[in-house]
């Protein structure tokens, strides 16, 4: 199904939409997860001071550390596929404006011909108008100049 350049943006701008949402998204699960990991390690390094069992802190931290790599991970995903769309865009809106400044050329230049078709036209047209005009005289002046006897010949 073809898509009108309207139709074809509007889907643009939803898509971009949500890419932006998904990375917006992501930054935040990073920042929670960094958070937690944090909380963890904390926890962890009093435990280890207070000489408590630290199975179950040491558990959680290596959990919190494996969903931030993978928070991380999905981040660079979000913010690859959202470069790639903006550059995709960016081409699209290139290659859109440099066939409208082509299509401007044209209209430019087609405008010139046309001016100077009928400025043409109106040259050749004197151009005539002066022909006559001097066949015109000439031929009275041949008149003219001829004697009564060459002008019966």
């Amino acid at each position: 199904m073809l898509l009108s350049l309207s139709e074809r943006r509007v889907n643009q701008v939803i898509a971009e939409s949500q890419l932006t949402l998904l990375n917006r998204h992501a930054a935040a699960k990073v920042l929670q997860w960094t958070w937690r990991t944090t909380c963890w390690r904390k926890k962890l390094v009093e435990e280890i001071e207070e000489k408590h069992s630290r199975k179950s802190t040491m558990l959680c931290l290596r959990v919190a550390q494996r969903s931030l790599l993978q928070s991380v991970l999905s981040f660079r995903r979000c913010r690859w596929k959202l470069r790639l769309r903006m550059e995709e865009e960016d081409d699209v809106i290139a290659v859109r404006r440099a066939f409208n400044e082509t299509e401007e050329r044209l209209r430019v230049i087609r405008m010139r011909q046309n001016l100077l078709g009928t400025r043409l036209a109106l040259l050749v047209s004197q151009v005539d108008t002066l022909t006559s005009i001097l066949h015109g005289k000439m031929s009275t002046n041949n008149s003219i100049t001829k004697s009564p006897s060459q002008i019966y010949l």
